[in-house]
């Protein structure tokens, strides 16, 4: 998918991400570290996930230390929200 920007793109994200088939060959950290190893820079990257370990966030540092803005999404999972909700 090609950067962009507007409705269209944002309709077009979310419709890949619905598409998207679960197959874990790489744990996350080690698809980090591709980015890491292909020396990255200048670029934009969304992480969507409900945790953080710490080698993440490692690999998380370095890319902002190479020049690229990382943002990340937090997601609460549905038993901590049962427990909120419980209280």
């Amino acid at each position: 998918m090609h950067p962009a920007n507007g409705h269209s793109h944002l309709l077009a994200m979310l419709d890949h991400m619905a598409k998207a088939r679960m197959d874990i060959s790489l744990a996350f950290y080690e698809f980090l570290e591709e980015d890491i190893n292909r020396q990255l820079e200048r670029t934009d990257i969304l992480i969507i996930t409900n945790v953080i370990t710490e080698k993440v966030q490692l690999h998380i540092d370095v890319l902002e230390q190479n020049g690229n803005r990382v943002e990340t999404l937090l997601l609460q999972n549905e038993e901590e929200l049962g427990d909120r909700y419980a209280s």
